[in-house]
């Protein structure tokens, strides 16, 4: 696979930006004779290029930033008595960056193995545990401030004939261009989660019944589309729960999310159950 652009120039223009901040950093050393006592300021740049661009990237600039500070002491303020001290004091310092970006990279493989952990491998949407994280910080927000949340259980109709008449791959692509339409199909303050098999959940806070049962026949309009494009016999049942307030537990959310899906399929699928919790007192 032919590497892209950016994935190469991103960690390099990373490194010229650390550089030439510890390049300024010396030259006020320089300037100041280490009257400033900027030896920390080192350190910074080079922990930030280790957090963006990873540890490669920070090894690169650890390296510069010792040498930049080897010649920063060397040429500045008092001379050392042995030529050769400020060479040494920059290959402790190196030892000293190379703790920092260690320390960084750890950080960021700690980071990286929680996002893992949340993340549904197949379409790289939240799984059901990152979900349920997502889902309890809405509904703590709704329950303090009074806020509407909907809940949206999505299920693929006849997934299953797909995947016996052209195979798990087939059905593997299927499920990533569902999570792809539901992804780029709602508001950047929805959450989109598969808790299994061919089922979705969408979570969208602070949106009206009426609201919330528009953008739900909206993404099922853009769901048949795919479906078309790609010439899979595949429909869509939805359970759409709007609470005011929201249940204290999430499994209340989904419980009756996925009752109303379930009531969709009954009926004969390819359609949109939605409810309000509690129901609206009548007029």
């Amino acid at each position: 696979m032919k590497p892209s652009l950016t994935s190469t120039t991103a960690p390099t223009r990373h490194v010229v930006l650390a550089v030439l901040a510890i390049l300024l950093v010396a030259a006020l050393d320089w300037v100041t004779g280490r009257e400033l006592g900027l030896s920390l300021f080192y350190a910074v740049p080079i922990f930030a290029v280790s957090r963006s661009a990873g540890p490669r990237a920070g090894l690169v600039t650890a390296v510069a930033g010792s040498l930049l500070w080897g010649f920063s002491d060397a040429f500045a303020g008092e001379p050392y008595v042995r030529p050769w001290l400020p060479w040494w004091n920059a290959a402790n310092r190196l030892g000293f960056f190379l703790i920092v970006v260690w320390l960084s990279a750890t950080r960021q493989a700690l980071v990286g193995e929680r996002e893992r952990a949340r993340t549904d491998s197949l379409t790289g949407l939240l799984n059901q545990d990152g979900f349920a994280e997502a889902a309890r910080r809405e509904i703590g927000r709704g329950r303090r401030h009074g806020h509407f949340l909907t809940v949206g259980y999505v299920d693929c109709d006849d997934f299953k004939a797909v995947n016996d008449a052209r195979g798990h791959a087939a059905g593997d692509a299927l499920l990533r261009e569902v999570a792809r339409v539901l992804a780029t199909s709602v508001r950047a303050t929805d959450v989109v989660g598969r808790i299994g098999g061919d089922e979705f959940v969408l979570l969208m806070p602070e949106i009206r019944p009426e609201q919330a049962r528009e953008a739900a026949a909206r993404l099922r309009r853009e769901l048949d589309l795919a479906m078309q494009a790609s010439r899979w016999p595949v429909t869509f049942s939805m359970g759409l729960a709007t609470f005011r307030p929201p249940p204290a537990e999430v499994e209340a959310l989904l419980r009756e999310a996925d009752g109303l899906m379930y009531a969709a399929k009954r009926s004969g699928k390819d359609s949109i159950r939605h409810s309000v919790f509690p129901p609206p007192e009548p007029a």
